[in-house]
Order: C-alpha cells, then structure tokens, then sequence
C-alpha cells in the first residue's frame, strides 16, 4: 500500500506517526509530508513598525526547518524507509495534490481537535482533506483528545 503520513512540528502530528509506524508493514510504500506556509516577509523592528527580511532567506530558512521536520519523521518509522517530501502552500490542498502525483491509498494525518469555535477561526486541515483527497484518509488523534 501506498501511504503518506503529513506531518507538522506539533504533538498531533507525532501521534499520527507513532499510529502510522504501528499500521505499516515490510510492503508499504511510505512517504512523509511537511508542508510549510509561505514566509512572512516582515518582523518587527527594533524602534518600531516593521522591517522587511529578504523573501529569500526567509524561504531558505524555512526549507531547512521543514527538511530537518521531515528527516526527524521519516526516521521514527521503523518498518520501511520513507520517502521525504517537503512542500509550500496551502496544507490541505498540497497534501491532497502530493496524494494524487504519487498515487497514494492513504493519508494519515494528525487531528488538533479545535471544536467548533476554533475550526470556524482557523479552519481544520484535516476536515479538509477528508473532503478533497482521491483517496482514503485516516485522522489519527492523540492519547490526551481521547482523554478529555
């Protein structure tokens, strides 16, 4: 089976992979996927308003991070070696188009279980992806959702 495990540097996102490492066998064909949102090319400044950081070492930095989140992940799979993919944009619409180029029979993703308020502020990826991806998906949620 092909799978692909989206990841994030969050504890939902470790509970989704620690599920995945369980479910996958010597056979499966595992990819790993951070996707990053664009750089903000802007931080504050030092005497007020704001300074614009150069777009592309922002981009830069923000590569390596999400290249060493998914080094980090790929590696915690124990049964087979993952493939590691980074993209940029839009999670949910990158996770369901790497899900469609690389023929995937299952996503499996992590849940932050924000409840209706907080889905409404900031939307839920993984409701999303529910909806658009071609293929099967799987939210895993972490030990303390089940407990509250």
């Amino acid at each position: 089976m092909k799978i692909l495990i989206a990841v994030d540097d969050d504890a939902e996102s470790q509970a989704a992979l620690e599920f995945a490492d369980r479910l996958i066998g010597p056979g499966d064909d595992v990819s790993v996927l951070h996707v990053a949102r664009g750089a903000t090319p802007y931080v504050a400044g030092p005497f007020g308003g704001y300074v614009m950081i150069p777009s592309s070492q922002t981009d830069l930095d923000i590569q390596e991070q999400a290249e060493a989140f998914v080094e980090r992940d790929a590696a915690a799979i124990s049964s087979v070696d993952a493939k590691e993919l980074v993209d940029f944009g839009d999670p949910a619409e990158r996770i369901c188009a790497a899900a469609t180029e690389h023929n995937i029979d299952l996503i499996i993703i992590g849940s932050h279980d924000r409840g209706a308020f907080g889905r409404f502020l900031h939307g839920s990826v993984s409701e999303d992806i529910v909806r658009r991806a071609s293929c099967s998906v799987l939210v895993a949620r972490s030990k303390a959702e089940h407990e509250s």
